[in-house]
């Protein structure tokens, strides 16, 4: 697993401002792993099990891990102290651990095969979702391909509605990511972020600048790279500025 994925779900319906929410989210990420998780370098200095960067890419938050010669036990004692991590970072709905393998049929096909050869089971499903639509396969067609390749190689059965094992498939950009778990994560809006989720609020359909009113009640920073937009104030509203200002 050289991967991991994470979903969220109410950043995505932030719209003009989900950059923002990822941005916060991935910050957080990082903040968590840097203090509690094992970071880029051992104690000697030298390149350790951790990770190389934590980037958005299609609606998702990719972490890329780096092993450099660790030995098993170590790599999944990492991976345990980052799963925790992972579990309590608000924003994020699900993670899961993943392999990443060349954008063709032939290459997904054997590295599902592979993952799935480490786990003891009878039944299967293969769930896909292709976020790249320059692949020439739906969704659908990935699972019966994938499917069919896994029944003639396994003796095993395929079954949609309670399988003993699932195997998820994300056609993203210019990679396929394969795994087997979904790990459940506090969900909600990344912390930190509840300010300026108010502040967007109050910022539609508005006509005056009142980026220093804002600055002026939020109670953690005022983000500077957010957009100025207008508002009618009325006269309440100025006597409230003109009160905080002093």
């Amino acid at each position: 697993m050289n991967y991991i994925i994470c979903h969220y779900g109410e950043i995505a319906l932030k719209r003009g401002n989900r950059k923002f929410f990822e941005d916060k989210l991935i910050s957080n990420i990082k903040a968590a792993f840097e203090k509690q998780a094992p970071g880029n370098f051992s104690a000697e200095g030298g390149p350790a099990f951790g990770w190389e960067f934590v980037k958005r890419i299609s609606g998702r938050i990719l972490i890329k891990l780096s092993e450099n010669g660790q030995s098993a036990s170590w790599r999944t004692n990492a991976r345990c102290q980052m799963s925790d991590v992972l579990k309590n970072i608000f924003g994020i709905v699900h993670f899961s651990f993943a392999v990443s393998t060349e954008q063709n049929i032939e290459s997904i096909q054997k590295a599902a095969l592979e993952l799935l050869k480490e786990k003891k089971f009878k039944t299967f499903r293969i769930s896909a979702k292709r976020a790249e639509k320059k692949f020439p396969l739906n969704s659908q067609q990935i699972n019966e391909k994938v499917g069919e390749f896994i029944l003639n190689k396994l003796k095993i059965k395929v079954n949609l509605e309670n399988p003993d094992v699932a195997v998820f498939i994300e056609i993203v950009e210019k990679s396929a990511f394969i795994y087997l778990e979904k790990i459940k994560g506090p969900g909600g809006l990344p912390a930190g972020s509840s300010a300026a989720a108010s502040a967007a609020r109050m910022l539609r359909d508005t006509r005056t600048d009142i980026t220093p009113l804002l600055t002026l009640a939020a109670p953690t920073p005022f983000p500077e790279h957010w957009p100025a937009t207008s508002i009618r104030l009325t006269t309440s509203n100025r006597r409230t500025a003109e009160t905080r200002r002093r």
